[in-house]
This record gives structure tokens, sequence and C-alpha cells, in this order.
């Protein structure tokens, strides 16, 4: 199964469109969050119908620049993984949703607390004895997907759970100087970058393992 991660799209869906035209076979497209610019149901759906023209099958949370509205849409569309399950090739997916308070106050944004009962939730979703991953936007702390020009700015509640819990895979977005892939504690964390950039993330997962994990770039 062909996994494509992408992440900050803002709305951009020619840069989208781009990045999903790299892979010729794409099983799902994960949704990492800031699927708008501030935008509402009509921008998301406009996203979501892109994806969907390239997998069957589209997934996302929302990012910190997504309202309520966006949120709302996903939950009702069969998008959204915040606060569910899904199982795919032998590995429960469930997803995290908003980002730490910013610099500029954005509308979906939560406190470390917030993240630690959004982990607690996300955790009891999932099938138990199954191996489990993670899509997110907010990173973890102290790992290349969190570096920002101001240093290390992901959440120590996300960190902490990793290191607890163990997830197989953990994907994000949010830092957009933080594209890389990193591992804690064994979980494999990834942060593509944003769409406008052209980077995603391609996973090859097979019976509940992941076999490939890849930081591309569309040029």
């Amino acid at each position: 199964m062909i996994i494509v991660g992408v992440a900050d799209i803002h709305g951009d869906g020619a840069a989208l469109e781009k990045v999903l035209n790299c892979e010729p076979a794409i099983d799902a497209v994960f949704l990492l969050g800031d699927i708008t610019n501030f935008g509402g149901q009509a921008d998301a759906e406009a996203i979501i119908e892109i994806a969907r023209r390239h997998a069957d099958t589209v997934l996302g949370v929302d990012g910190n620049c997504d309202p309520a509205e966006v949120g709302n849409f996903l939950e009702r569309g069969g998008v959204n993984l915040r606060g569910r399950a899904l199982a795919m090739e032998g590995i429960s997916w469930t997803g995290i949703g908003g980002s730490l308070p910013c610099p500029g106050r954005t509308p979906n944004e939560t406190d470390e607390e917030g993240f630690a009962s959004m982990c607690e939730l996300a955790l009891s979703r999932t099938q138990p004895g199954m191996p489990f991953a993670i899509a997110a936007h907010q990173p973890p702390l102290d790992t290349a997907c969190d570096r920002s020009f101001l240093g290390h700015v992901g959440s120590s509640a996300l960190r902490r759970f990793i290191e607890k819990h163990r997830p197989v895979v953990f994907l994000c977005g949010h830092i957009h100087e933080g594209a890389g892939i990193d591992r804690v504690e064994g979980c494999i964390v990834a942060n593509p970058g944003p769409v406008r950039r052209g980077g995603y993330i391609r996973l090859d997962v097979e019976s509940g393992v992941v076999r490939a994990i890849e930081l591309k770039h569309c040029r």
C-alpha cells in the first residue's frame, strides 16, 4: 500500500496537484493540517476533491490555520482522523489536530494539556494489539521535524506520548523549516514541509510493516 502524506497546503490546489502527479500509483493521501489558509468549507472541499482524483482514500486532520468550519466539514465527509481510528494494511491510523500557540494567533490552537488529552483519546480509538500510527499537524519536541528559526518548537506532550506508547509512524507538518525524517524510540517521525515547496512523504506499508518511508520532492 502506497500512502502519500502532504502538509501545509494552505489552499494551494495547484501545488497539491503538482505533488500528487509525481506519484503514479497512490492508495491513500493523508492531509496533515493547514488544508486551508484560514478558509472555509469550500476551500477544504476543493483540496479534498484534488486529492480524491489521485487516491480512493483521503484522510486528514485540521491544522492551526483551519477554522472550526473546516474541521466540521472533514468530520461530515468522513475524512477526519482526529479522535478516530481506521485500520489500513495492518496498521491502526489515528489523528491529532491543531497546534501549540503561534507567535501570531491562529484559530485552531491548544496547549500541552490539550495535546495530552488528544493523545489519550487517539490511543483509546486504536485497535488493541495492532501497530498504530498517527497523522498530526503539530510535531513532537526535539526532532528534525520541529526545528524552526526560533529553535525546537514541538510539543513536549506529543514527545512523551511517543516515548511511552511507541507508535510506528508519526506524520506531521506545521513547521515549514522542519522538513525531514527522524526517530524517537523507534517511531519514525516525518514532516514533508509545505506543499508549495514540493515536499511529500511516501510510505510503503504491507501487513502492518512500514517497508519504506521517504521524504521526496517534486520539481
